[in-house]
């Protein structure tokens, strides 16, 4: 079917579309619809006959910049559809199928997807602001760089899903099923997650962090109180590689060092938390709430060590997530350059 063809029958309305099902059931080759434009298309249709709806089998189609703004897509089939960098502004894709589609750079801004099928689905840069997800199904899908900024996604399923660098800001994400969902570098600002679902879920490097919840859920346990205002606010961590072992005798000074620089209002808010030895170095770790503050305060941390080549930066750098390589290394190459706030006595 070429072109011309395809775009004649998914503008005929009923009998436009049951003709191009008939033709896809057939087995017939569709040709490429990128940049096809269906604006305002109506391509789910109820027959009055049997009162079934009827909708558009579109499945494995590539419609790479296609435009369909304000279009009716409800029920429509779009499994494995490539759909990069296509226009669905206020597009309604009411339980719409699109496991497994590739909606890279997609804007889907104001479009209605309730209960529509997002499993797998490709999410790269997908611009979804103020889009209507309730009770959508996004297991296991990749939301990377996503813009869900105010998005409704009320009973939506992430389960599996990977949101990296995701904007959620301002984005409703009550009552989801979030199990064993990762979150990285995701901005939560003003997200509001009431009785959300959150067992196994992984938090790294929130950008923002959402509403405090009164109540979560994890399994059949309900999480209130404290525990859920505080769930999101994880705990950071780093750790410096040193190329030497520390005796036991200098782990204790270290710790009357850390006592030290608290007592001295330095480093607050920074916890050493344990050390470790691997080879012939020992590795220390540190947490905070703030991971800026760990850097900060990296010239006192490193006092009894600023004079000879223990730390191991390459070591350290390897272990942090490429997006925060370059900012960590330059924070401690600042703080490498930086004296520390003075004269430690167990330091020395």
């Amino acid at each position: 079917m070429n072109r011309a063809d395809a775009l004649r029958l998914l503008q005929d309305g009923l009998s436009g579309i049951t003709r191009w099902n008939a033709e896809r059931a057939s087995g017939q080759p569709i040709a490429d619809l990128s940049g096809i434009q269906l604006s305002g298309v109506k391509l789910c249709h109820r027959d009055p006959t049997t009162r079934q709806r009827v909708a558009a089998d579109l499945s494995d189609v590539r419609l790479v910049d296609a435009r369909f703004d304000g279009a009716d897509l409800s029920r429509v089939n779009l499994e494995n559809a490539d759909l990069s960098g296509a226009s669905l502004t206020g597009a309604r894709l009411t339980r719409a199928r699109l496991v497994r589609a590739t909606l890279a750079r997609a804007d889907l801004s104001n479009a209605t997807l309730r209960g529509a099928g997002l499993r797998l689905a490709d999410l790269w840069r997908t611009r979804c602001v103020e889009a209507d997800l309730r009770d959508a199904v996004l297991a296991k899908s990749t939301l990377a760089s996503t813009d869900l900024t105010g998005a409704d996604l009320r009973g939506a399923t992430l389960y599996e899903a990977l949101a990296v660098r995701t904007n959620f800001l301002g984005a409703k994400l009550d009552r989801a099923y979030l199990r064993r969902c990762r979150f990285v570098g995701a901005n939560l600002t003003n997200a509001t997650i009431e009785g959300a679902r959150v067992d196994g879920m992984t938090l790294d490097d929130l950008a923002g962090l959402p509403n405090a919840p009164s109540e979560l859920r994890s399994g059949d346990r309900r999480i209130s109180g404290d525990e859920a205002r505080h769930f999101f606010h994880k705990e950071f961590s780093v750790e410096l590689f040193l190329t030497e072992r520390l005796t036991e005798r200098e782990l204790g000074a270290y710790h009357f060092h850390l006592d030290e620089l608290h007592s001295r209002d330095a480093a607050l808010g920074v916890a050493f938390v344990g050390c470790r030895f691997e080879a012939d170095g020992t590795v220390l770790r540190f947490q905070s709430r703030d991971r800026d503050a760990i850097y900060r305060a990296v010239p006192d941390l490193l006092a009894p060590f600023r004079r000879n080549p223990m730390a191991n930066w390459r070591e350290a750098a390897s272990k942090l997530a490429p997006r925060q390589r370059s900012e960590a290394l330059a924070a401690l190459a600042r703080a490498e350059a930086t004296e520390s706030a003075g004269g430690w006595e167990f330091a020395r």
